[in-house]
């Protein structure tokens, strides 16, 4: 048997234990069996339609195509795929977005032993179908691949709150610096898949998720502990994470424009601002910051990396009775770190273009052997 057959028998064997253990975990409480699941399985009844009939229900209706595997078999059996999923997907994002042997190692073990995979894993949500589509949209910008990029847009779409600034950023990037064929197999699909949902969904459901939706721009809802706008409502005005969102745009936009979108401190850092930018935040969501951000980040400073961890924690300081607003610190925390660290790369990458331009510029004005001077 060859080494790659073995490998594949040992993951296979793997996925198969790791489900059959996942599908023993409850899921009574799951937001899978009070939401994700009757919502696609209601919908491919034909008997409702979506976000009208499916309240509570607010992700983006391709969801339902992608959960429709997972519902057709029996509840716990499908929470039992979905977990290990995301256990894949973190696994994945921390190979894909780290360059060495330290950034996946800690940043992946990191991520898996933290309370927001712990709560992602127990409510059988979603973060990971982002996680592994932002993983695929970094790959899809390094190798310029059309059908990958719009493969992760419908995964990080999934939870448009998280990702919707990197949706955006990762088109911009294919408008502005992919090749024109290239760029309009890209465009050409969105648009696509965009009017094959308003066939197969009704051409309305673009205004009955908004209205659905509508409380993603809610910082009183109750369900929001850990929102950053949630603690601006006990010590700061309320548009501030958005002011401080603006901000950190404008500082780290200067290293996304010259990495071409290519750095993998990006996604990370674009997951963080859209979760400044929109109250509608929970707990779990967190954990696509930290798989997004760790691994990258442990390349670059080791504790940097282990303080981002020690963030995630404080989530979850209001079950000791501590303030709810104290949930903000990783978003935020994230947010700065990574901004700071793609300007430093920004300007790492200005001097290393200027220090090109003026070699290039000394070469021209060097005197040929038994000629004239090139300049003058």
């Amino acid at each position: 048997m060859s080494k790659r057959t073995l490998k594949l028998a040992i993951a296979v064997s793997c996925g198969i234990l790791s489900w059959l253990l996942f599908s023993w975990i409850p899921v009574a409480q799951s937001d899978y069996v009070h939401y994700f699941r009757p919502a696609t399985l209601d919908w491919m009844s034909g008997t409702v339609r979506l976000y009208t009939d499916t309240p509570g229900f607010r992700n983006p209706p391709w969801t339902v195509l992608m959960l429709l595997p997972f519902a057709l078999i029996p509840a716990w059996l499908g929470a039992g795929l979905v977990r290990p999923l995301t256990v894949g997907s973190v696994l994945m994002a921390a190979h894909t977005l780290s360059e060495g042997r330290l950034g996946r190692s800690v940043g992946g073990v990191l991520t898996l032993f933290s309370l927001p995979m712990l709560n992602a894993l127990y409510r059988v949500q979603l973060v990971g179908f982002v996680v592994l589509g932002a993983a695929l949209g970094q790959v899809a910008l390094r190798r310029r691949s059309p059908v990958l990029l719009v493969l992760g847009l419908l995964l990080v779409t999934v939870k448009p709150q998280l990702s919707i600034l990197l949706a955006s950023l990762w088109l911009w990037i294919v408008l502005r610096d992919w090749p024109a064929r290239s760029r309009w197999c890209a465009v050409a699909c969105c648009a696509g898949g965009l009017i094959g949902t308003l066939v197969l969904f009704g051409p309305r459901w673009p205004l009955d998720w908004l209205g659905e939706s509508h409380n993603w721009l809610d910082p009183n809802h109750p369900a929001l502990i850990s929102s950053p706008w949630r603690a601006t409502l006990f010590l700061l005005p309320a548009w501030t994470p958005v002011l401080l969102a603006l901000v950190l745009g404008l500082v780290g936009g200067s290293g996304v424009i010259r990495s071409c979108g290519r750095s993998p401190l990006i996604a990370g850092w674009a997951v963080s601002l859209c979760m400044l930018l929109l109250p509608y935040q929970h707990s779990f969501d967190s954990l696509a910051i930290l798989v997004l951000a760790l691994p990258p980040t442990a390349e670059i400073s080791l504790p940097l990396a282990c303080s981002l961890y020690v963030l995630s924690f404080s989530q979850f300081l209001h079950i000791f009775a501590l303030p709810h607003w104290l949930g903000a610190a990783l978003p935020v925390g994230g947010a700065l770190a990574l901004t700071g660290l793609l300007w430093q790369q920004g300007r790492r990458t200005g001097r290393l273009a200027l220090g090109d331009w003026h070699a290039h510029a000394e070469s021209d004005t060097e005197t040929p052997p038994g000629g004239r001077s090139s300049v003058g």
